[in-house]
């Protein structure tokens, strides 16, 4: 199943239209043909999840049947019309997922469809329900795992993202290759300091882990 994922940079003047897409969204997508799983998220300042919204940037991340119904949506749909009417710019990427685990709202929305290849870019993305007993301890520590995202060799592009302020937070990302990836996600010690807390004080109700190969 064919995985597209865009970020949408808005002007002041249609931000609050963006905005507002976050609760009115849903009703248009779910009729669209052959949209199977679909998110309007709002982003966070940086390049990754952060307690400061950033209201000029969305993510619209959604899951197809097949190309064709990919294809008929970004072409012929006057939602999708309208939303690059209103963007300063878009950024756009076409994505066939390699490998998924986890739930995302009870359901598993990836269907890995190709091999990874170890000298090529790849997509990661990163979902999570924080519980809120485990608040006070996520975002003390989202300062070290922003700043260890930051500092990797090999990080391309990275965006992090929800559909519910601090709560509900997801990470898109893009790496050199699987090395890098895998360096950063079991070399770096500030990011296994992340992980170990994370394990130990079960601070997620809900995780997904996916991969990603890019497409043209």
């Amino acid at each position: 199943m064919p995985v597209t994922f865009a970020v949408l940079h808005f002007s002041p003047r249609h931000r609050w239209w963006a905005f507002g897409q976050m609760g009115l969204a849903g009703s248009v997508l779910r009729q669209v043909p052959g949209l199977l799983f679909f998110r309007w998220m709002g982003t966070g300042q940086g390049r990754v999840f952060s307690l400061r919204p950033d209201f000029s940037r969305y993510a619209f991340l959604a899951v197809w049947s097949d190309t064709t119904a990919a294809g008929d949506f970004f072409t012929t749909s006057s939602f999708w019309k309208n939303v690059r009417d209103r963007c300063s710019k878009t950024e756009f990427f076409r994505l066939q997922t390699t490998r998924s685990h986890g739930t995302w709202d009870g359901i598993q929305p990836f269907s890995p469809e190709t091999t990874e290849e170890e000298q090529r870019p790849l997509a990661v993305l990163t979902r999570a329900t924080v519980r809120l007993s485990a608040l006070p301890a996520f975002w003390k520590n989202a300062r070290l795992a922003a700043d260890s995202l930051a500092a990797a060799d090999g990080l391309v592009y990275s965006v992090g993202m929800g559909e519910l302020p601090w709560i509900r937070q997801a990470t898109f990302s893009i790496w050199t290759s699987q090395e890098a990836m895998k360096n950063y996600a079991y070399g770096l010690s500030e990011h296994r300091q992340v992980i170990r807390r994370k394990e130990a004080g079960k601070w997620y109700s809900e995780e997904l882990f996916a991969r990603f190969q890019l497409g043209p």
